[in-house]
C-alpha cells in the first residue's frame, strides 16, 4: 500500500490530475504514517475461490467497516472473521445474476 501511495503521488505531481481532494502536505506525509500490518484473514481451501473471497472481502469490509479505518478496528479481522462457506456462497449469488442477465439481455 506504501509503494502504491507514493507512486500515485508521483503521478498526481505531474499535475496530470489538476484537482485532488488532499493537500500537499498530507500527501507528502501520507506513506510515513501508514503501518505495514498483515492481517491474516479467512482462506479458501482451494486453487479456484480466489476471486470469490477477494469480493466477499470486499462486500464485508464494506459492510463492516467504518469510514475511517483506525488500529483498534484491525482487532475486528481474523482467521475467525467468517467462515469460509460464507465467501463460497458468493458462488451463487454470481450464478444467478449471470442467469438473470442471460435471460434478459435487453436489461441494462
Amino acid at each position: 500500500m506504501k509503494k502504491f501511495l507514493i507512486e500515485e503521488w508521483k503521478f498526481l505531481r505531474q499535475g496530470v490530475v489538476a484537482d485532488y481532494p488532499f493537500a500537499d502536505k498530507i500527501w507528502e506525509n501520507l506513506p510515513q504514517r501508514i503501518d505495514d500490518n498483515i492481517i491474516p484473514v479467512p482462506q479458501q481451501g482451494n486453487d479456484y475461490d480466489c476471486g470469490l473471497f477477494v469480493l466477499f472481502f470486499m462486500e464485508r469490509f464494506i459492510a463492516e467497516v467504518h469510514e475511517r479505518l483506525k488500529k483498534k478496528d484491525l482487532t475486528m479481522f481474523g482467521r475467525k472473521w467468517f467462515k469460509p462457506e460464507e465467501a463460497s456462497r458468493m458462488r451463487r449469488i454470481i450464478r444467478d445474476i449471470l442467469e438473470e442477465k442471460f435471460k434478459n439481455p435487453s436489461d441494462k
